[in-house]
């Protein structure tokens, strides 16, 4: 991939509300200002030099997931003080959108068109969503994804479509969709009832779907060695005496995923607040709860050695002056 390809920039911004232009300053400009500020950190933005009308249409449906005036997270699903997805789920939605735009530029492809040259099956196959598709399941079948990273890939997809089509950027959704039943099992084992027919109708559950899902036949066989694979001692002091982590920060994250089992996600997000003054307490064990993998919470404990690292890297000069740098 080249440099000038689409990809993901986190950078703060401000997704405040009620929006308006400041007075012009010294140099004849005038600035957009908001009545309540929302500054959010590392947001993830898709940054495109040669598709940049894609890029701001990608940007405001990620800015619109986030504020949840698209698809906010369902009762129970983990909310941001917006209303929204979480950044975990953010930075996941921006990275395949990411995908999405290389493919489009690499294939030099409308994302808008939406309507197939007939109405048979065939046609459809030639509309940008379903070529991309047919492109996540090439990639599946060489063994560069699984099938599940191809259908969350293809899921934001759709999300997308949804969004445009809500905003009446397209005219149409060029994909149907269909309902499926899920078989289940009952619960009393089959046993014929006497006197109700209780339980006769639940033999499955019917859910909504389209044919952009990738089906089953195309899952990877799992390795008869299902076990992860860990760094062994002789690999930890390779990467632990590397060049890469000669700096605090960069060691620090290997801590965090060495010491207490975080995943990059939950690395570049774990928040400065969870950082405390070990000296102010006794205790051995900080408990730290954090949002991980499908923005379900689960709490790590942090060593008092590693807390004590932490904060002094939290409160060292260098790198409040300038943190990406450090």
């Amino acid at each position: 991939m080249s440099d000038n390809s689409p990809k993901v920039v986190k950078q703060t911004v401000n997704l405040g509300n009620l929006p308006y232009f400041s007075d012009v300053d010294d140099s004849g400009k005038r600035m957009v200002m908001f009545h309540q500020d929302h500054i959010i950190e590392r947001f993830p933005r898709v940054l495109s030099l040669t598709r940049v009308l894609d890029a701001l249409e990608i940007n405001l449906f990620l800015e619109h997931r986030f504020k949840g005036l698209f698809m906010p997270p369902k009762r129970g699903g983990k909310k941001n003080p917006l209303g929204g997805v979480s950044l975990v789920t953010m930075n996941s939605l921006a990275n395949s959108m990411s995908l999405f735009l290389q493919w489009i530029e690499a294939h030099d492809v409308d994302w808008h068109e939406v309507y197939a040259v007939s109405d048979s099956d065939k046609a459809k196959y030639w509309l940008p969503v379903y070529r991309y598709r047919k492109y996540l399941i090439d990639q599946v079948l060489a063994k560069k994804i699984d099938r599940d990273t191809a259908n969350l890939y293809i899921n934001h997809v759709r999300q997308f479509y949804e969004w445009a089509r809500k905003q009446h950027r397209i005219e149409k959704l060029p994909f149907k969709y269909k309902t499926k039943v899920i078989k289940k099992k009952r619960k009393d084992g089959n046993i014929d009832l006497l006197f109700t027919q209780y339980g006769a109708e639940e033999k499955g559950f019917t859910v909504t779907t389209t044919d952009l899902l990738i089906p089953k036949k195309y899952k990877q066989k799992k390795s008869t060695d299902a076990s992860l694979s860990p760094y062994d001692q002789d690999e930890l002091q390779l990467l632990y005496t590397s060049n890469a982590l000669s700096k605090l920060g960069p060691r620090l994250r290997v801590d965090l995923a060495v010491q207490c089992g975080l995943r990059a996600d939950e690395v570049a997000t774990f928040e400065a607040n969870h950082v405390v003054d070990p000296a102010l307490s006794e205790q051995p064990i900080y408990y730290v709860t954090i949002v991980g993998k499908y923005d379900k919470e689960r709490t790590i404990m942090v060593s008092k050695g590693l807390m004590t690292s932490l904060w002094l890297y939290r409160n060292d000069e260098e790198h409040q002056r300038d943190p990406r740098r450090y």
